[in-house]
């Protein structure tokens, strides 16, 4: 049987790390044959708001956006997604995330422009 961690902790005063309370439950006689945890691997991804769209000066496939992600401060991604307006709210994965199939997020240049992260 497959069990919502958050079904679980509506009847009984769960507590602690999944994986923790997996070894819990093992112990108390109660099989765990399988654990899958949903939605990790968000650090870093924060909200941003599209303040500038505009075309890149040596790329027909790639626009930059310039957002602001909670700071102030305009930060300009080089994007190939033509899905946003000015105003919108965005998944902006920052400099240092490290996305699910293990790459960086750094500081890039694209076809000479600079790109400060990456919208998702």
């Amino acid at each position: 049987m497959k069990v919502l961690l958050s079904w679980l902790r509506e009847f009984a005063p769960v507590e602690g790390d999944p994986v923790e309370i997996g070894d819990q439950l093992s112990g108390l006689g109660l099989a765990v044959d399988e654990m899958t945890i949903i939605g990790g691997g968000l650090d870093g991804v924060v909200v941003a708001r599209v303040l500038d769209l505009r075309p890149h000066p040596d790329a027909d496939r790639i626009q930059l956006v310039d957002v602001d992600a909670g700071d102030g401060e305009a930060l300009q991604i080089c994007c190939g997604a033509f899905n946003m307006s000015v105003g919108d709210l965005v998944p902006l994965a920052t400099l240092g995330t490290t996305m699910a199939n293990g790459m960086e997020i750094a500081r890039r240049k694209m076809r000479g422009e600079w790109s400060n992260g990456m919208l998702c």
